[in-house]
């Protein structure tokens, strides 16, 4: 009977026996194997959502602006320039070239943005409190579409600095790009944080009223 119940113990002893703590530290270093497949699909939604946004918003402002009194050749250009945004995630040209493209886009759109909000000094008739809510919202897309568009270059660059006989050249070129990026999203960020500042002073005139 003592027999038996020393080997019960000792067989519950071995099944919760943990691994020696050097192998615990490896496995707990070991970084999560990274499912990129998932990872690019959950980034198309996120672009097909934001194309989505894009397209809603657009035809907002145009009405906004049409209403307002602003003239059509006025409203086409910035039309055509926001509208622009919702092609950079469906380019088929190479990443260097495809970024490039997208800083002179989103830079113009966000451009179109800070000229639109000059129109309010000029055409009276503008509703400006709906105006400056459908910028604010406008430039939040074009802020997450630079982030949307940075996040294979940052991963491309990670395995490029990762690979001993990668082509420094190659690393080279992607990290000034990585840099201009940057900078474009910089401004964007700064123009959204005006824009949001306006819709806040404005929503709370519109309460005082």
């Amino acid at each position: 009977m003592t027999s038996n119940k020393r080997s019960d113990k000792s067989s519950t002893n071995t099944s919760t026996r943990l691994p020696p703590k050097s192998q615990q530290r490896k496995q707990a270093d070991k970084p999560a194997k990274v499912n990129i497949k998932k990872i690019l699909m959950e980034e198309k939604d996120t672009a097909e959502r934001l194309k989505e946004n894009l397209e809603s918003l657009t035809e907002r402002l145009v009405q906004n602006l049409d209403s307002g009194g602003v003239p059509s050749e006025l409203v086409g250009e910035i039309q055509r320039k926001v509208l622009l945004v919702h092609g950079i995630h469906d380019s088929n040209a190479s990443l260097t070239e495809q970024l490039r493209s997208t800083i002179v886009i989103l830079s113009e759109a966000t451009k179109a943005v800070e000229k639109t909000w000059s129109y309010c000094h000029c055409y009276t008739s503008l509703d400006v409190p709906n105006l400056a809510n459908i910028l604010d919202e406008l430039q939040s897309v074009i802020c997450k579409s630079a982030s949307l568009v940075n996040k294979p270059l940052q991963r491309k660059i990670a395995n490029l600095q990762s690979d001993p006989k990668a082509d420094a050249d190659a690393l080279k070129e992607l990290e000034g790009v990585s840099v201009q990026v940057s900078d474009m999203m910089t401004s964007a960020k700064a123009t959204l944080y005006m824009t949001h500042v306006r819709m806040l002073v404005y929503n709370q005139e519109e309460k005082a009223e």
